[in-house]
């Protein structure tokens, strides 16, 4: 992108944007968005997708007939984001990994949102589900504003914003 051909960094605004200046061009980023952007796309492509996490004690999840079935559908959609499953029954479904962005108390919530989003037939279901859980760890592992940054990691997001195709955080701004 046009941001990272020959530009300087001015210096940090409110301790929430980044100053850059080019030829013809001041630019204001936001920190917080800019980083969140970087992590949400490497994470999307699997970069930083981090694995996943055994659970020491698997997490049990009674379905009735209907919802065992969807989980089926999506079960090795789940497991390429990191989900390990197994079966005791038709009906008893032990979750015995999770992805790395996930914290264990999550796992029930998430398994739920999965069954009424493909209960209610949304469109890719577990592309948009993962796709959100994604934008909520970018978001709360990116640099905050209120950060201090130095001039080296503030030329350095700027560059690595500057590769990305969208120019805006996941949630739009």
């Amino acid at each position: 992108g046009e941001v990272v051909e020959n530009f300087n960094v001015v210096g940090q605004l409110f301790l929430t944007y980044i100053l850059a200046e080019s030829v013809e061009a001041l630019y204001l980023i936001d920190q917080h968005a800019a980083h969140e952007r970087i992590i949400y796309d490497q994470m999307l492509s699997g970069v930083a997708f981090g694995g996943s996490q055994r659970l020491i004690l698997p997490y049990e999840v009674v379905l009735d007939g209907e919802e065992s079935v969807l989980v089926q559908d999506v079960q090795s959609t789940l497991e390429e984001m990191g989900f390990a499953f197994r079966w005791e029954e038709e009906n008893l479904l032990q979750v015995t990994a999770l992805p790395q962005l996930f914290e264990e108390g999550e796992t029930g919530d998430f398994l739920r949102e999965v069954l009424e989003a493909m209960q209610n037939r949304s469109m890719d279901v577990a592309d948009a589900i993962k796709k959100d859980r994604l934008a909520q760890y970018a978001c709360k592992h990116a640099i905050c504003g209120q950060d201090i940054l130095t001039e080296s990691q503030m030329t350095s997001l700027i560059e690595r914003f500057g590769e990305l195709g969208e120019l805006n955080c996941p949630h739009g701004r």
